[in-house]
């Protein structure tokens, strides 16, 4: 117990030293164009987590959460090579991920990034080629993907301008989530983006995606089922999803209004293979102010594997809820949220009500 107490010390001090120094000028999660250079980056979360209404009886889940990442990037007019460590502590045990049903474990260390990317520029479209362990490169809804998890990848991009004010892009890859939780598991992935007046007081946009997922049965095996159909210990069902979301923005008192909606198909599933998801947000914490927000979803028990879907859920597939939310950003470094989760498993009629408060810094 010291030596937890005594590293969550640490992870503190670290983060507000960090935090002391003067703001980069480049947003590490988008390394499109920062200076030349190198730079230092990073991200804190202290987090309240209390669940209600657990299945089965179980009793009320409190707990809090201290996580850090911090990394380096080295980049030039065409290449980007960036490495990150990601560390975590926190009330609860490891032993106790799966029933918890957490994808990361509460104490850890481990590497959070490690890529080298490629930049192609020309005259009509421009490129990019990435390889190595990074974020999921296409833009998908916590419905489908984790915005915490990395994979071992190889991904590439292509956009451009369309008319005058309208772009597109084109995002590829193949990803491998990773291997400490599956050696075998691998996404391959397509993704086709319209964005309509981007940047302009008011825009829309549609995207496609097209996931194939094999080698998943290690996370059948490894207890990351979660709700999807298992026969003997393995996956009944493939997950050949078919994603495709559509948005509108417009400003509103000097704010972005962002209305947004997921529908995904499994066509690889013989039954139950739908999901949808649909959210309302006004405002961005992360630009500082106010940030109002609601989301719905709806997933059916093989719409989506399970084992990658957000665990800001406490369910992961075959139930339905709603999730309100109020955030405020400080400044461009600290921002606060909290967001309620009122979910019901399918087969059941109590509610699992969830409250995240979150202390977030980036810098």
């Amino acid at each position: 117990m010291a030596a937890r107490i005594g590293f969550g010390v640490v992870l503190a001090v670290a983060t507000t030293a960090a935090m002391a120094q003067e703001e980069p000028d480049f947003d590490p999660a988008n390394a499109d164009a920062p200076a030349a250079g190198t730079h230092w980056f990073g991200e804190g979360q202290l987090r309240y987590d209390r669940v209600e209404g657990l299945p089965n009886n179980r009793p009320t889940l409190e707990r809090e959460r201290l996580r850090l990442r911090f990394g380096g990037m080295q980049q030039d007019e065409d290449f980007t090579f960036l490495a990150a460590l990601e560390a975590g502590i926190g009330t609860g045990a490891n032993k106790d991920t799966l029933i918890n049903n957490d994808l990361e474990r509460v104490d850890h260390v481990d590497l959070d990034q490690l890529f080298i990317q490629r930049r192609f520029a020309g005259s009509v479209w421009n490129a990019m080629l990435q390889a190595g362990k990074a974020p999921l490169t296409l833009d998908l809804s916590p419905l489908l993907w984790d915005a915490d998890l990395r994979a071992w990848s190889l991904a590439g991009r292509a956009t451009g301008a369309a008319r005058e004010y309208d772009r597109w892009q084109l995002d590829v890859g193949v990803f491998s989530r990773d291997p400490s939780v599956s050696d075998g598991a691998e996404l391959t992935a397509a993704q086709f983006s319209w964005h309509v007046h981007e940047g302009a007081p008011r825009g829309a946009g549609v995207q496609l995606a097209y996931l194939h997922w094999a080698g998943i049965d290690d996370f059948a095996r490894g207890g990351l089922g979660r709700g999807n159909t298992l026969v003997s210990g393995r996956y009944r069902d493939d997950f050949h999803l078919l994603d495709a979301q559509a948005y509108l923005r417009w400003d509103v008192a000097s704010r972005p209004l962002v209305a947004r909606v997921d529908l995904v198909s499994n066509l690889g599933a013989e039954d139950e293979d739908r999901g949808a998801r649909a959210s309302l947000t006004w405002g961005d914490r992360l630009a500082s102010g106010w940030e109002l927000g609601w989301a719905w979803q709806r997933m059916q028990r093989n719409a989506v594997l399970a084992a990658v879907t957000s665990d800001d859920w406490w369910f992961h597939t075959a139930a339905r809820g709603h999730m309100p939310w109020v955030g405020y950003g400080f400044n461009e470094t600290w921002s606060l949220r909290l967001a309620a989760f009122f979910e019901t498993r399918d087969g059941l009629n109590d509610r699992t009500e969830r409250l995240l408060l979150d202390l977030d810094a980036r810098w």
